[in-house]
């Protein structure tokens, strides 16, 4: 469980409001930030080959290929305001 804040309500200094760390079953690791979700799942089909509509199915996607391998993992944070 991990929280992300930021002072920034405005998005004027920080505009990215999530951020995506993933370990692809062949230990690909990546950790990048986004502005919008439209964007996380771009990327995320880009990576994986498959067409994505929402932060679920890119959870189930990476549950499914612990198969392949243990360490892989696909974790989603969302910065609040505060």
């Amino acid at each position: 469980m991990a929280e992300y804040w930021t002072n920034d309500q405005e998005s004027k200094y920080f505009p990215e409001k999530y951020i995506a760390d993933l370990c692809t079953p062949d230990d690909k690791w990546y950790k990048e930030y986004f502005v919008n979700q439209t964007e996380v799942f771009k990327w995320f089909e880009v990576i994986s080959g498959q067409s994505v509509e929402s932060i679920t199915e890119i959870l189930a996607i990476a549950e499914q290929r612990k198969d392949e391998n243990d360490n892989s993992f696909c974790n989603i944070y969302e910065y609040a305001a505060g």
